[in-house]
């Protein structure tokens, strides 16, 4: 047989799967160099040694049918088995925790106060969580009690709390700066640009959070956008936006990464695609260069446990 001849039947053979996946892993690693054009087209590259990875995740609430399956399982890690590796890979990792921690929390399917028993710390601390945003319009359904008690618990297991004052985070060398905002109703944009320029003086690369926008719609509205430019303007490097349930759209603003929502990345809201769907961004920075971002799409199972999934099969 001619060596021509096997080449065309290598090829039908072989052409079927090329758009599946099948040859090539959902997750990749970026090569041991990587080469990111900037806005003056002159070329950013950084060895793997200089890279710092920075893993963000949607909207996690640990309560209600979240909190049963995983009693069911006998397992509070069980919301984050199939994520867990990617959050720990990263150097930094940062989600939304949309329930108070409580110790008097009865276990239930139904309502909207929502609150989650510290034995979920379990999951958080397996999936190598660092930052979690508590600025959100659930994090007082336990009231101060159970804000406190959330605080408290999330700093003894090495987590760090924002949303009620700036925090840092150092590494391989660059400062990390944080800061969460609630933004569902009408927030103050001068302190809010006055907040962003005084912990931008502090830090190299500042991520601002932002529970915002209306549930269940997949673009942003004219606020999100006024808000985040100002954010991006008044010094902020990163925004990352959660609330709506839905993912909803990115931008790059003057050279910055703007994720206006996150969607969900562990709810038990099963009863739609879209609220069963959510997005995990990876981004890579250089010193204090941003390189490029991943973005790893989610689909919930069971009530409340996220699986990486390619972006095809999402509806």
């Amino acid at each position: 047989m001619k060596p021509i001849f096997l080449i065309f039947i290598a090829i039908v053979l072989v052409t079927p799967y090329l758009g599946s996946g099948s040859f090539s892993k959902l997750i990749s690693p970026l090569p041991e160099i990587i080469s990111q054009p900037t806005l003056n087209n002159k070329p950013r590259t950084a060895s793997a040694s200089q890279m710092i990875t920075f893993i963000a995740g949607g909207d996690v609430m640990l309560g209600r049918s979240v909190n049963t399956r995983s009693i069911k399982n006998k397992d509070y890690t069980w919301a984050f088995k199939n994520i867990a590796q990617e959050f720990s890979s990263a150097d930094i990792s940062l989600i939304n925790l949309e329930a108070p921690f409580f110790s008097d929390c009865t276990p239930t399917d139904f309502g909207m106060i929502f609150c989650a028993p510290p034995e979920h710390l379990e999951g958080l601390k397996m999936a190598g969580i660092d930052i979690a945003n508590l600025a959100n319009n659930h994090i007082r359904n336990r009231g101060q009690e159970g804000v406190d008690y959330t605080i408290s618990t999330l700093r003894q297991n090495n987590i760090t709390p924002i949303g009620f004052e700036p925090e840092t985070k150092e590494m391989k060398g660059i400062k990390f700066g944080f800061l969460g905002f609630n933004a569902i109703d009408k927030i103050d944009e001068s302190s809010l640009s006055l907040q962003i320029k005084e912990l931008d003086d502090q830090v190299d690369i500042l991520v601002a959070t932002f529970h915002w926008g209306s549930e269940y719609s997949p673009k942003s509205d004219a606020t999100q956008k006024r808000i985040a430019h100002l954010s991006v303007d008044s010094g902020a490097d990163v925004i990352i936006g959660h609330h709506p349930h839905w993912v909803q759209e990115k931008e790059i603003y003057l050279g910055k990464p703007i994720y206006y929502s996150l969607g969900n990345l562990i709810f038990d809201q099963a009863w739609s695609d879209k609220t069963q769907e959510g997005l995990v961004v990876k981004m890579f920075f250089s010193g204090k260069n941003y390189l490029t971002s991943q973005d790893l799409p989610v689909r919930i199972f069971d009530f409340g446990q996220p699986r990486f999934v390619n972006s095809v099969t999402l509806k």
